[in-house]
């Protein structure tokens, strides 16, 4: 059976194999790490913890006023980016306090998984082998989107799309350490990298590390469409600076833009549909997602629940979907039962094709088992990597 386009839309549920924080728990992990005299924040972190905490508790006032929900961390980033927007007193400097504490929370909550035995199905559809590396599920999934088994595709790009509307760093460490094919390295200087995301970030704004560049043999494009824990952000030129997976931390203070500002914040936006002020910023990144969409032959929604607060994804998805003429397969995998259910009937015409498929429980189950390359249709005559 012949390859078709896939799109991969993932979202937090897909984080939270790893621990790390959705939205309904957020609060919750990072007061754990508030209060914990035993966490890895320092003095000086527990205060900017304390300040959103006080911020949040003063917004329950406002809940009874209005109907929102400080408890919410989607409602909360939203009004503080809308408060900043709007100039009132100490809201920029709020606004960088909340962007911290999140990234601070997921960098200490989402753990990578250990590399246990996975299933990869060699041979044909009818008559199949197993073999089992080690790896987690992220692993497995990039090598997989990237199609590692089959031939080097010659644009060095892997054809099928991730769409993440996540903010950390679990895909990009699986791409990053991806095993290395050792017959690659000869004649090179310097070891080649297998892997390496591909934002499509704009190319006059941002600068990428070399091995992302240069020394990538495949790169997967990975569009995260909220901003990433791993842009650095320029206030003064709003120029990005992305680093690699192992030189992250939010804690690091001392790197310097090429205007000579220091990059102490990272961009990341709300998931709110008012996202003007970051338009020159992201519009690439969302332009190349629209188009994915618009092309895919199989579209998969990953631990995302599609909330009714991202309406700005959902008019993207809308849109791209409208001119979209090859589609014939979602598939949802949800641990939820009521989401996939949700989801599903948001696709009300494939839903009458019969061209909807849910996948409710365990994502990493799926994903290790053998349903999700089954679902793809990927069977590899050769159980190594081809490169």
């Amino acid at each position: 059976m012949p390859y078709r386009r896939n799109v991969f839309i993932v979202g937090a549920g897909f984080s939270a194999e790893a621990g790390a924080p959705v939205v309904s728990n957020f609060f919750e992990r990072a007061m754990e790490l508030y209060k914990n005299p035993q966490s890895a924040l320092t003095t000086g972190e527990r205060d900017i913890f304390g300040d959103i905490f006080e911020y949040r508790a003063e917004l329950r006032i406002a809940e009874s006023q209005v109907r929102i929900d400080p408890e919410n961390i989607e409602d909360l980033f939203g009004l503080v980016e809308m408060a900043s927007q709007l100039g009132e007193p100490n809201a920029e400097t709020r606004r960088r306090n909340l962007i911290y504490v999140i990234l601070r929370t997921i960098e200490l909550t989402a753990v990578t998984p250990p590399k246990d035995n996975y299933d990869v199905v060699t041979g044909t559809e009818f008559r199949t082998q197993i073999v089992r590396p080690k790896g987690n599920m992220y692993d497995l999934f990039v090598s997989v989107v990237a199609r590692r088994w089959d031939p080097l595709p010659a644009t060095r790009i892997a054809q099928d799309v991730i769409i993440s509307l996540n903010y950390d760093l679990l895909l990009e460490k699986a791409i990053e350490e991806s095993p290395k094919d050792e017959r690659l390295a000869v004649g090179r200087t310097v070891k080649p990298w297998s892997l390496a995301p591909l934002y499509d970030l704009p190319s006059e704004l941002s600068a990428e590390p070399a091995e992302f560049e240069k020394n990538a043999v495949c790169r997967i494009r990975l569009l995260k469409l909220h901003g990433s824990a791993n842009w650095a952000l320029c206030q003064r030129c709003k120029k990005i600076k992305v680093l690699n997976s192992g030189s992250t931390s939010v804690t690091q203070k001392s790197l310097q833009c090429s205007c000579g500002e220091l990059m102490d914040t990272r961009l990341i936006v709300p998931p709110a549909w008012n996202k003007e002020e970051y338009l020159p910023l992201l519009r690439s990144v969302w332009k190349s997602a629209s188009d994915a969409l618009a092309e895919a032959q199989r579209i998969w929604i990953i631990g995302y629940s599609l909330p009714a607060a991202d309406k700005f994804f959902q008019y993207l998805l809308a849109l791209s979907l409208h001119k979209n003429k090859t589609l014939d397969q979602i598939v949802i995998v949800n641990s939820n039962p009521q989401d996939c259910q949700r989801i599903a009937g948001l696709f009300k015409h494939h839903q009458e094709r019969n061209r909807i498929m849910t996948q409710q429980g365990s994502i990493s189950l799926f994903m290790q088992s053998q349903g999700f390359q089954r679902t793809l249709h990927q069977f590899y005559a050769n159980p190594e990597f081809a490169w």
